[in-house]
């Protein structure tokens, strides 16, 4: 057994090899040679309903599939006419381990002409899917980079985790493939996140043009505040700093950089908004024709709910004069880790390498913690005015946490956790199970797949009449 100096040493190796890897070979992207060949989106749907999904590897796929499912079991009335929930949803933007299950579902759902609902529930078409969806979501896609750590190309780590989704499922599915189904109708329109390296800048992986993302929130934050008459000193400073702001809560997109994304595999895209920096990315990117080399790393470093995306084309929209009555629903579904998942772990730690074992990430999640409440009290101060998210009346967001479970799941409890848990189950400890679920691209399927599919059906049911309400007041 190695000492704790031996292991010491052999990660200083790992991570020397893996930091190596960061010179990557790029993946060449063609030029945008002709404006008139780029993506036209489908005409939105009335009203407006988008998922913003979270990160969180394997944890976050299953919990996706199993929501997805749930959604489509719910019948809302559509314009005087009665639907799944699903059919409504017209956007989904995820980031990380939700881009693999939301690139799923939009590339392998069945067409639009399929009934999702028949008198008995989901029809055979939509249970056979999503049977498959999480049993596939379950799989184990660690082997497909580990194979490879010592490899000096993190690039290719993340092609070769590419590679076994295109094995598996996507089938070497391109960007037009995805837009084609879009345009049909056949999938939602999606964004996948990453996090520009080079700006720190979310960068969106998308059917859909800049056009869509021109929403200026600092610069509309700031009307509001000399519309309402505020400090004349913290508006300026504010403005000295929304220079560099303004740029970088832009996102970077295909159009910006020059290009054409139709034969860029959707899988290599998944890889980018899932890539953990230094292990199978940051996935790097060059257009045809250009030296200049794009980093694109994890979506979770910028927004880790994919929220951000998602209000950016919700809030232009639903602004809009020709838009006026229009209603927006922002379902979030989020299964990233909760941040005091590891609390006991740390505490327990006796080593600087015991703390990095443990949550690797815990730096970037204080920062993450920090910001997502910041953003909840500007979002909740700014709706009251109405002047950039609008009033409760126009958007609502309902939330679908994975740990948010009521007493109702002890009933629904699987079996094969009893022994992951001291004596009979409440609702505490099973809310401990559910956040010490790990954030991997592989998952324990005899315990925390059915553990998690317990918990979607438990959340969504919880929020089932705040669905369908939006929906009976969206009239």
């Amino acid at each position: 057994m190695l000492s704790r100096f031996g292991l010491s040493v052999l990660w200083s190796v790992l991570l020397g090899l893996l930091l190596a890897g960061c010179a990557a070979s790029p993946i060449v992207l063609d030029s945008r040679k002709d404006p008139h060949d780029d993506f036209v989106p489908a005409k939105d749907r009335e009203p407006l309903v988008g998922l913003a999904v979270s990160g969180g590897g394997s944890r976050a796929a299953v919990f996706t599939a199993v929501v997805l499912e749930q959604l489509g079991s719910i019948s809302v009335d559509a314009g005087g006419r009665s639907d799944s929930a699903l059919n409504e949803v017209g956007y989904i933007s995820s980031v990380s381990g939700g881009s693999l299950a939301t690139a799923y579902f939009g590339l392998e759902k069945p067409e639009r002409g399929v009934p999702v609902l028949d008198g008995k529930g989901l029809t055979p078409a939509y249970k056979d899917f999503f049977a498959k969806f999480q049993k596939d979501m379950a799989r184990d896609y660690e082997l497909s980079f580990i194979r490879s750590v010592f490899m000096t190309d993190a690039t290719e780590r993340a092609n070769l985790l590419s590679q076994s989704w295109d094995e598996a499922f996507f089938k070497n599915a391109t960007f037009l493939d995805l837009y084609n189904r879009e345009r049909a109708g056949h999938s939602p329109k999606l964004v996948l996140n990453g996090t520009s390296w080079d700006s720190g800048r979310r960068v969106v992986m998308t059917t859909l043009p800049s056009a869509e993302f021109s929403f200026d929130f600092t610069n509309e934050v700031l009307k509001g505040l000399e519309a309402r008459k505020g400090s004349e000193e913290d508006v300026q400073e504010l403005r000295k700093q929304a220079k560099n702001d303004l740029y970088r809560f832009r996102p970077l997109t295909f159009d910006e950089i020059g290009a054409d994304p139709r034969n860029l595999r959707v899988s290599l895209a998944v890889a980018g908004s899932a890539s953990v920096p230094l292990v199978i990315g940051p996935v790097t990117f060059q257009v045809q024709g250009s030296d200049k080399k794009y980093h694109v790393g994890d979506g979770g470093m910028f927004d880790n709910q994919g929220i951000e995306s998602l209000a950016q084309l919700f809030f232009k929209k639903l602004r809009e004069p020709t838009d006026v009555g229009k209603k927006g629903l922002i379902i979030v579904v989020d299964a990233s880790y909760p941040f005091g998942a590891s609390d006991e772990e740390l505490n327990n730690a006796k080593t600087a390498l015991d703390l990095l074992k443990v949550d690797p990430s815990r730096a970037s999640d204080i920062m993450e913690q920090r910001a997502r409440s910041y953003q909840l009290l500007l979002w909740a101060h700014l709706r009251q005015t109405g002047t950039v998210v609008p009033r409760y009346d126009s958007l609502r967001i309902v939330y679908l946490r994975h740990i948010d479970v009521n007493a109702a799941i002890i009933q629904d409890f699987p079996k094969q956790c009893l022994s992951r848990i001291d004596g009979e189950p409440t609702l505490e400890k099973i809310r401990i199970l559910l956040s010490r679920i790990p954030t991997r691209f592989k998952i324990d399927e005899e315990c925390h797949v059915p553990l998690l599919r317990a918990a979607a059906k438990n959340v969504v049911e919880a929020n089932r009449s705040r669905i369908t309400d939006f929906f009976g007041a969206s009239h």
